[in-house]
């Protein structure tokens, strides 16, 4: 993981100079790289170190004097034999004409509450929008609910749990293919999410602060031809999938060392809740769900399903 000054997060005028200052500051010789993973040799390694705590065996050590040198001939542009890099083409999703909408001033005052209005009901599902007349933000915030078939979540316990498992693997593994080709998008001003509520039910959203239609609509068909894609082998491969089910394998691991708090909460929902499984019996789950099981799942997901969905800005 590289950690280094991000155009993103800095504001700035339109200076060649500026940008130059901040190259020079991304040499090789300031950069500290951080890697983690399950296979390491630590024979022979005196940097070697224990977290006092926990007992995590990590080391820190300096960069081989041969790979700084590498790292230097590529960085002055002499001999390279790595990736040619270069500047991102122009982002046409960014807005260029913000602007305050205007605000009733009738508009219901708290605890009164204004109230969407119902376009659409049909087999397919409900839509409710709400034009905002109250802030007057250049903001967009779009929210879905699918109903996926409550049959999938038939079955004793251990059936529910793996059916729960492979649900929040199918959504990460969408979450995941899309990162790069929405970073656009990001860097627009326009965020969107992909979960899991109860069963296998589907939420997704799309908000931000950018209102131009072009822009939002193309982010919304590119999440939906995603997920309307039944096999995931086409955006995901099994080597890829493993790279998540170890992420998702640490956080259920996690949920385990929560404080007593957390864990208590845990215990009351399992108990109060027929429809919160326990987090044991989902990593009894995961261990054995393999990416065959979520590619098959991924087929029958959206088989069935009615949504409801909510525009406002």
């Amino acid at each position: 993981m590289l950690r280094s000054l991000v155009g993103s997060e800095m504001c700035i005028r339109d200076s060649p100079e500026a940008v130059q200052k901040m190259l020079q500051l991304l040499r090789p010789n300031q950069t500290h790289i951080s890697v983690m993973g399950d296979d390491f040799s630590w024979a022979n390694n005196s940097a070697v170190k224990t977290e006092k705590y926990y007992q995590v065996t990590y080391a820190v050590s300096k960069v081989s004097e041969e790979a700084m040198a590498k790292w230097d001939v590529e960085y002055k542009g002499a001999n390279p034999d790595g990736p040619v890099f270069e500047l991102p083409a122009q982002n046409d999703m960014i807005p260029r004409d913000l602007m305050v909408s205007e605000v009733n001033p009738d508009a219901p005052v708290f605890p009164a509450l204004p109230e969407p209005v119902l376009v659409v009901n049909d087999t397919f599902g409900s839509l409710y929008v709400k034009t905002d007349d109250v802030f007057g933000d250049p903001y967009i915030e779009a929210s879905f609910e699918i109903k996926t078939d409550a049959a999938l979540m038939e079955g004793n316990l251990a059936d529910q749990a793996k059916t729960k498992v492979m649900a929040e693997l199918w959504a990460t593994c969408i979450t995941e293919s899309l990162r790069t080709e929405t970073y656009a998008f990001d860097s627009a001003g326009l965020r969107y999410g992909l979960g899991v509520g109860e069963g296998t039910n589907l939420f997704m959203s799309i908000s931000g602060m950018n209102t131009a239609k072009p822009a939002w609509t193309t982010l919304l068909r590119k999440i939906l031809n995603r997920i309307t894609t039944e096999d995931i082998s086409a955006h995901t491969s099994d080597k890829d999938f493993l790279t998540i089910y170890q992420a998702i394998s640490r956080s259920l691991a996690n949920g385990l060392k929560a404080g007593p708090s957390a864990q208590a909460n845990r215990e009351l929902w399992a108990i109060l809740a027929n429809t919160k499984i326990p987090l044991e019996e989902q990593i009894k789950a995961l261990e054995q769900t393999t990416y065959e099981d979520v590619v098959g799942f991924g087929q029958k997901i959206l088989r069935r399903g009615r949504g409801k969905r909510f525009f406002f800005g």
